[in-house]
């Protein structure tokens, strides 16, 4: 019973079931993507462990338990998953961080220590509550993504791809098809308005699987814009898309298309998240450019 596989399993209930009523906790408040989540739940992962395992091994055994947390809520999650993988590096972190941060109280505070985690640990669940509404983070920073590429096509051929060509095609990126929404159809109606549909996927979700924009387009037949009236798809879950834009910018040869997207983040912390969401922006330009220049050069070549 002394034994060490024993310990781990005791502290794997343990911080389990803690860890499921805290859960239900941040869920019920709707801070499912804000510090509560993303750092109060690792930080108690790594406080309890330091705790409650041997003082030798209390550094394997975090990262063991959390290995085991995460393999445990995966299958869980779906398509939720990719965002597990992307939070997966900041999970480890901070469980680390607070292993160290009670072996440093305890050494300041002694038998004081438990008290003075205890204090630590809540301040992500006050600064999720602090800097979130109940359906959004207070004040989300607004980010700009842009990316270009070259066409071997007049411009007068590509702008005429982007008013009437099929812009949605099957050929996503690996990251993409992680367990991102891909969208299946573009809808253009007579009142201005596009309607873009994703694939529903097999994780249960309410919204509509619609992105609803207004599509404008400048006097000179080079910026097309889709300014977002309604997004209905899990994407919403994770940022606020504002507008997307494709600008025909001509040069020898053929012409530059640049595609540039402005959003809301709405995950914290920023400073891991950010990065991250403008990388998945980025994904989502590459394929969107690599399908317009294709069907582009297509129609030039004809």
């Amino acid at each position: 019973m002394e034994s060490g596989a024993y310990n781990i399993l005791v502290v794997f209930m343990l911080i389990s079931t803690v860890l499921s009523v805290v859960y239900r906790i941040i869920e019920k408040k709707e801070l499912t993507q804000t510090y509560a989540t993303f750092v109060g739940i690792p930080l108690v992962i790594g406080a309890m462990t330091a705790y409650l395992s041997r003082p030798r091994s209390s550094m394997a055994t975090i990262m063991k338990i959390t290995t085991l947390l995460l393999c445990m809520v995966a299958p869980a999650l779906g398509e939720g998953v990719v965002c597990l993988i992307m939070a997966a590096p900041i999970i480890y972190v901070v469980a680390a961080l607070g292993y160290l941060l009670v072996q440093a109280i305890r050494n300041r505070l002694g038998p004081r220590g438990p008290g003075g985690t205890l204090v630590v640990v809540m301040l992500p669940f006050l600064l999720a509550e602090f800097t979130s509404t109940p359906h959004s983070i207070r004040s989300p920073r607004t980010m700009t993504v842009w990316d270009e590429r070259f066409i071997a096509a007049r411009p007068a051929v590509v702008w005429q791809t982007l008013r009437q060509g099929n812009l949605v095609s099957r050929e996503f990126p690996l990251f993409l098809r992680a367990g991102f929404p891909l969208p299946t159809k573009l809808q253009r109606q007579t009142n201005g308005l596009t309607r873009l549909t994703f694939d529903p996927g097999s994780e249960p979700w309410p919204g509509t699987n619609v992105i609803v924009s207004r599509e404008r387009q400048d006097s000179a037949n080079r910026r097309l814009t889709f300014v977002i009236q309604k997004d209905g798809t899990k994407l919403a879950r994770w940022l606020t898309f504002v507008r997307t834009s494709f600008e025909v910018v001509p040069c020898p040869g053929g012409c530059r298309l640049r595609q540039t997207t402005v959003f809301r983040q709405r995950m914290q912390p920023g400073l891991y998240w950010n990065p991250l969401e403008a990388f998945a922006v980025g994904q989502m330009h590459g394929y969107a450019l690599s399908h317009i220049q294709r069907l582009a050069e297509e129609a030039e070549a004809r």
